[in-house]
């Protein structure tokens, strides 16, 4: 069993797959990051990226149990709710001075 990691390295790496360099299918992407959550090294794993407009392929094919993700933007802030709402998903959006906060619900 590998030793704990100090908490700030909790979730460092967050896995971005389907962009360059891998650009790997999101399918594919997803059922890794899964197996990545699983592995020895799971403490180190952070949020599965991926762009908005992906988010109705995400839930077809599936992201596993808990898992964390961390959405591109691709429009703009202005642009966070199209893709929510297309798929039934109420969304209100607060933006800080570094970070968009999006608050979803059914």
């Amino acid at each position: 069993m590998p030793p704990s990691l100090p908490a700030s390295w909790s979730g460092l790496i967050d896995d971005a797959a389907i962009f360059p360099p891998g650009n790997a299918p999101l399918a594919d992407a997803l059922a890794a990051h899964v197996a990545h959550r699983e592995s020895r090294y799971a403490d180190l794993v952070g949020a599965f990226v991926l762009r908005d407009t992906d988010l109705p392929l995400a839930r077809e094919v599936g992201t596993g149990p808990g898992t964390e993700l961390s959405i591109v933007v691709t429009g703009g802030a202005g642009q966070i709710a199209g893709p929510f709402t297309s798929m039934g998903i109420g969304v209100v959006v607060s933006a800080g001075q570094r970070y968009i906060v999006v608050l979803i619900g059914a």
